[in-house]
């Protein structure tokens, strides 16, 4: 398969209520897991890419906003152990655009594991009875959630529902007693999609240039 270089960026969220408890700070973060991208190699241009990551840090941490409610019309709901078929159309729907292939490269029985455990919750947003986007939590590490996909369909972009939304998929997560939530973007997702995250109050702990696979059209 075609793969290109492309820019991953690993951004995180402490859960301020666990602040006088948090790990220690000098402790390993975790290594990426995205399902079917190649383990980031070191490279020259890294030192560049941080020089900027570091002046968004400190305006990622004063983003602070009160929560917002969902517009008219959405709601969330979660999916409970979906079917692989409801899944892979969804996840079409919304990363179709944005070169979203690791699910789609995975075999359908080791996809079926995943969605069907017990650290995994698929939450769909919905606008009226129409599906609009969704967010996939991985709790699998203790003390910590990843969301590891999170986006509307393009249908539904454009309607302030995205950064309520995200608002939404982060409390959710802090609803457990986490020390963090975590999640990544790269420079193929959406435009908008860092500084979303960003003003959500994610900062960004790492970035890295990786060989992303490409989905051919």
């Amino acid at each position: 398969m075609k793969t290109i270089k492309s820019t991953v960026w690993y951004l995180e969220m402490r859960n301020p209520a666990l602040k006088d408890r948090q790990p220690d700070e000098s402790s390993e973060l975790p290594e990426y897991r995205q399902e079917g991208m190649p383990k980031p190699e070191e490279n020259s241009q890294e030192g560049r890419l941080k020089a900027e990551d570091n002046r968004q840090v400190e305006r990622g941490r004063e983003a602070g906003t009160a929560d917002p409610v969902l517009p008219e019309g959405f709601s969330v709901q979660t999916l409970h152990k979906p079917g692989v078929a409801d899944y892979l159309k969804l996840y079409k729907s919304v990363g179709s655009s944005y070169n979203w292939c690791d699910r789609l490269l995975m075999p359908k029985e080791d996809l079926e594991k995943i969605l069907h455990s017990g650290t995994t919750e698929v939450c769909l947003l919905k606008y009226n009875e129409e599906s609009a986007g969704f967010v996939e939590f991985d709790k699998s590490i203790p003390g910590e959630t990843e969301i590891v996909y999170f986006g509307l369909i393009e249908k539904f972009t454009g309607k302030k529902a995205g950064f309520p939304f995200l608002k939404w998929a982060i409390n959710h997560a802090l609803e457990q007693e986490i020390h963090r939530v975590w999640l990544h973007t790269c420079d193929l997702d959406h435009p908008a999609a860092l500084p979303l995250y960003q003003k959500a109050g994610f900062v960004i702990y790492k970035t890295e240039l990786v060989d992303q696979p490409v989905v051919e059209r």
